[in-house]
């Protein structure tokens, strides 16, 4: 008798573990673009529904459209999220985060914000009228660059598995970067 239990394949979430392992990587890469997307817009919408709470609780709701500032938030998130993903993959070719340097990720976050700048500097000439570009040009930098930080602080958090009290069972000692030998 073969003491080895017989592997099948893995489902459910093991499944959708191994396909993103599988996926090539310029396909990771635009996962990583459309999920920071995301991500950024799940964010600027939540904070501008927190903002529309408070001006309906303080009765400065706009009557016309109440809505729009959650609508926005969630639309500039989104595409302040992608602009900075894509800048950083290309800032940050085949660097690991711990690899990354804070102001390597923080300027892929202000250029990023310029290039949406840059989008409103376009559609506000199309339409003759420079109003709001000043403020984007002062914002959206900041708003990239502070973004891609606290990103890329979150990321380094979440890939340290031995972070936290009782992570460490001793079994084995924690990866110092030292190597021995």
């Amino acid at each position: 008798m073969n003491d080895v239990p017989e592997t099948s394949p893995p489902s459910g979430v093991g499944r959708v573990f191994v396909t993103l392992l599988s996926v090539r990587p310029e396909k990771r890469v635009l996962r990583a673009v459309v999920g920071m997307g995301l991500t950024f817009a799940a964010v600027g919408g939540g904070i501008f529904a927190a903002l529309t709470g408070i001006a309906a609780a303080t009765g400065n709701l706009e009557r016309e459209d109440p809505f729009f500032g959650i609508i926005a938030g969630t639309v500039w998130g989104f595409a302040i999220g992608t602009s900075f993903a894509v800048t950083l993959a290309l800032a940050g070719r085949g660097r690991s985060f711990e690899r990354l340097s804070v102001p390597r990720v923080a300027m892929a976050g202000a250029l990023g914000g310029i290039v949406l700048a840059m989008g409103i500097l376009i559609a506000a000439a199309y339409e003759g009228s420079l109003s709001g570009v000043p403020e984007a040009f002062t914002f959206l930098p900041l708003l990239g660059a502070g973004a891609g930080v606290a990103s890329l602080t979150i990321a380094r958090r979440s890939a340290r598995p031995d972070q936290g009290e009782g992570a460490h069972d001793g079994a084995r000692p924690p990866n110092t970067g030292v190597r021995s030998g």
